[in-house]
């Protein structure tokens, strides 16, 4: 129960509890915790992960072999503005000192202009549809035409 709705006797704060430790979930605790006044609305901040690994999708750690094991696609693509936002300030809060592994933030992130991600299938169609035939680029063309109501030259 909020501390607000408390009728019988003295506030009590509230237990949060988050699930799972994704992007998600670690920014959205972040962003509680960046509110200096967060202990006097909360009494504790949980978080359930299985395993013990974060990141979610994005996870990635060594194997008992030293080789990195990755988990999902680990990309972010420059129109999170928002993500780069809070990493910048997870960096800046953090202090890392100069000369250790991934000091700043941008050590983290290596840009790149061109991503490429394909697939040699020889299907065609929208993601969810079955589409085992294969068409060439002027078939492709004259059915968005038709789909579309465009009289072709």
């Amino acid at each position: 129960m909020p501390a607000s709705q408390n009728t019988n006797g003295p506030a009590q704060k509230e237990k949060l509890v988050v699930l799972g430790g994704g992007c998600g979930a670690m920014s959205s605790i972040f962003e509680l915790t960046n509110d200096p006044t967060w202990k006097e609305r909360y009494e504790s901040i949980t978080l359930y992960q299985m395993g013990w690994r974060l990141g979610g999708k994005g996870a990635s750690g060594r194997g008992p072999d030293g080789r990195i094991e990755e988990h999902g696609l680990h990309i972010w693509l420059g129109f999170y503005n928002n993500a780069f936002g809070v990493i910048q300030r997870a960096y800046t809060e953090m202090g890392r000192p100069a000369g250790t592994p991934l000091a700043t933030w941008t050590d983290a992130f290596s840009p790149t202009v061109i991503s490429v991600l394909g697939s040699n299938s020889k299907m065609n169609g929208l993601p969810g549809r079955s589409c085992f035939r294969q068409t060439t680029a002027s078939q492709a063309r004259e059915q968005r035409c038709r789909r579309y109501g465009i009289t072709s030259r």
